[in-house]
């Protein structure tokens, strides 16, 4: 008797000690074989969102109707609006692959079918909430069948415009395109991308600007030479494509984010197969960024992360992968800046975890998994571990990005002209461009004094290049 009152005391010990660093949000999605691929954290409705192939959300005493979207509020889950997904009853709906906010609006990007009352047609996976009606509606002017060539919306991070990406097709017009811009109202072919060769099998992903530049990742026909190509970049001040320096692999990008001016990307790219690292890897315009040794799967072709969130000042990263910097992980990891930890945790029944949220100074993960240490999660939980780990890699020195200097501008704000002191020696060229890196101004001459006069009133980025368009200094002002 005394030894099996052990055995329960040490059990429930031990049962405390494994949930100690997880959370489980309800009891998670329903039914099995469904997943949860995406996570956003929403501080307009104050609301973690959930998006996926699952049906139900399961509460500790009631089960939420969801079709693909959820949203918790730290206590329950709920849906949220009208359903976006249709339904016949299936064991599975379509997938809600990631949300995302622009000009304060809520969208939803996937492969799910969207039903437009007006045209009484299903057509293609993309939907705004109407916080109104209480409804996702269709944000074009035209209805598209649910096999459109473009199907994603984005990026996730806040722009000035979103795209339209995929294969080529129409959209709501007669031109044919690989990528649309979308300023919330009207979407045009984005005309950069007719420079690059037709093909049937060009594919873009995402688009998004860094220093001036619009970079396009995907598999499609480089304009310089006819190749496939994973991502290039086309400079504005130019109005050339460019290749990006080290980057000579077809492996997908599959996430990024931009922080402190410097591009952070994750994916399935290796070293050994042209990459500038293996899966994940800094740049900041000009040099790559290696994060110790990277990430590796058991198998190194089947790879990936999927992706990266900054969490407290550190980078966290998931997907397929089993090794972090040297050490075992269990598809997550995070890199402190000079080295790769892995948080406590044993995540079973995931290949793979999708996806990774922060919202009310919480970090939260989802993917494949049923359980972390025994404890069911049902694809998402919530990390309290603090800045708790198991085991950390040896620590290595990472050189800090080599930014371009700022030169010295007068007035700060502007109303009709500014001055700029401390010019580089090899100074040919300003670019004044718009935050969407779109130029707006070109001088060749008289660099020390420019009259800004006839721009709007808004946020300006302002580039010092020499003579090939290579970037040596970088100011920003404030418009009146």
């Amino acid at each position: 008797m005394r030894s099996a009152l052990i055995l329960v005391l040490l059990a429930l010990c031990c049962g405390r000690s494994q949930a100690q660093y997880w959370r489980s949000l309800g009891k998670g999605k329903s039914p099995a074989g469904t997943q949860i691929t995406c996570l956003y954290g929403d501080t307009v409705l104050d609301r973690l969102l959930a998006g996926g192939t699952f049906i139900h959300m399961l509460n500790a005493q009631d089960t939420v109707l969801a079709l693909g979207v959820a949203q918790w509020d730290g206590e329950r889950w709920d849906s949220l609006a009208h359903r976006i997904n249709f339904w016949e009853g299936g064991s599975v709906v379509q997938s809600v692959q990631w949300f995302l906010r622009f000009q304060n609006d809520l969208y939803a990007t996937g492969s799910f079918a969207n039903y437009d009352p007006i045209a009484e047609i299903w057509v293609r996976g993309w939907g705004r909430l109407d916080t109104t009606e209480h409804r996702w509606k269709w944000i074009l002017d035209c209805a598209l069948p649910i096999n459109h060539g473009l199907y994603l919306l984005g990026p996730r991070m806040p722009q000035s415009q979103l795209y339209f990406t995929g294969f080529a097709d129409t959209l709501c017009g007669p031109e044919t395109a690989n990528v649309f811009t979308f300023d919330g109202q009207q979407a045009q072919p984005w005309a950069p991308f007719a420079q690059v060769p037709p093909h049937t099998g060009n594919y873009t992903a995402w688009v998004f600007d860094l220093h001036g530049k619009t970079y396009v990742t995907g598999l499609y026909l480089s304009p310089l030479t006819g190749e496939w190509t994973s991502m290039m970049r086309y400079d504005h001040a130019t109005q050339q494509w460019e290749a990006v320096p080290g980057w000579n692999t077809m492996g997908a990008v599959k996430d990024f984010t931009i922080r402190n001016d410097t591009l952070w990307l994750c994916g399935a790219f290796r070293e050994a197969t042209g990459g500038p690292a293996d899966l994940v890897v800094g740049y900041d315009g000009e040099q790559w960024i290696r994060l110790g040794t990277g990430l590796a799967h058991l198998t190194p072709a089947n790879g990936a992360a999927l992706n990266l969130e900054w969490y407290r000042d550190e980078l966290w990263v998931c997907g397929a992968f089993h090794n972090a910097g040297g050490i075992p992980v269990d598809r997550l990891a995070k890199w402190n800046g000079n080295q790769w930890c892995r948080p406590p945790g044993t995540f079973s029944s995931a290949a793979y975890l999708s996806d990774l949220a922060v919202w009310r100074d919480s970090l939260y993960v989802c993917g494949g998994l049923t359980t972390i240490d025994g404890v069911t999660m049902n694809g998402v939980a919530q990390w309290i571990g603090g800045d708790a780990v198991e085991e950390c890699s040896e620590a290595v020195s990472v050189p800090a990005p080599q930014h371009s200097s700022e030169v010295v501008l007068h007035p700060n704000p502007v109303t009709q002209s500014f001055f700029l002191s401390g010019l580089p020696a090899h100074a040919a060229q300003v670019v004044v461009t718009d935050l969407a890196g779109r130029p707006v101004l070109h001088r060749t001459a008289s660099l020390n004094s420019i009259e800004v006069g006839r721009l709007s009133p808004g946020l300006y980025l302002v580039m010092v290049l020499d003579r090939r368009g290579g970037r040596l200094a970088a100011s920003r002002f404030v418009k009146e």
